[in-house]
């Protein structure tokens, strides 16, 4: 079991009433409450006392020169949003300033033509059976319905592997997405066609499962996991091939 983090400077009781503040909008604020445990900590052992924060001391503790710039940009994001609460409640505080840089994702999506997607999902669908691992999966059931979902609805790969039979209201064609990006729940709308597959899916291949059970799972009970089986990557002429993972 941890050890409670004891606050220790005069910021103390600040810092813990904006944490609060900011679960009570629905964040988790995990991250940020380990970065402020940080300055509560930074504040103390320099000595720092009073109720303020000025330029120098901001800039000391987010430019910590063993950390990665990706440190600094989180740094920068949490202080300068605390600093604006401290002085919307009349507070001396600098409001730092979003400077640092990171390096962007190159990436360039590759949107498939409505033949290549025909294609795949006919090639999901026909997934032989004399796959070695096809024995020790689910891939022949729940992939047709796990890829049909990811294309209709757009979700990460890891929410969707989250969600529980639960988070699947079959009859609003709702989809509750738990913490998903910034921590927040949301609801995601299903179209009827997929809707309808989704409940014969829960019918028949959950039909004696409980609703606190992995809508999508990989391995057999007991054995669920967010990574697939090794398997190889069905044949699709003129489609790039890629491995993805759970």
């Amino acid at each position: 079991m941890k050890t409670p983090y004891e606050w220790k400077s005069d910021l103390a009781e600040a810092i813990q009433n904006y944490i609060s503040l900011k679960r009570q909008t629905g964040m988790k604020f995990e991250t940020q409450e380990c970065y402020l445990r940080h300055f509560d900590t930074f504040y103390f052992s320099n000595g720092f006392d009073g109720a303020a924060l000025t330029k120098e001391m901001v800039n000391d503790f987010i430019y910590d020169k063993n950390e990665r710039p990706v440190s600094h940009r989180n740094k920068e994001v949490v202080m300068r949003d605390f600093a604006i609460y401290l002085s919307d409640r009349g507070y001396h505080a600098y409001v730092a300033i979003v400077k640092t840089d990171l390096q962007r994702c190159k990436f360039i999506p590759r949107i498939l033509s409505d033949d290549e997607v025909r294609r795949f999902f006919t090639a999901i669908d026909d997934y032989p059976q004399s796959y070695p691992q096809a024995r020790f999966s689910y891939r022949n059931t729940v992939d047709p319905v796990l890829f049909r979902f990811l294309y209709s609805t757009g979700v990460r790969i890891s929410e969707a592997l989250n969600l529980m039979i639960k988070d699947v209201n079959v009859d609003s064609g709702i989809v509750t997405v738990r913490a998903a990006k910034n921590m927040k729940d949301r609801l995601i709308p299903m179209a009827d066609n997929l809707t309808k597959r989704i409940a014969a899916f829960v019918d028949g291949f959950h039909r004696f499962s409980d609703s606190g059970m992995f809508l999508f799972p990989v391995l057999r009970p007991g054995k669920t996991s967010l990574k697939l089986p090794d398997l190889p990557v069905p044949e699709m002429p003129g489609i790039m091939a890629s491995t993805t993972t759970r």
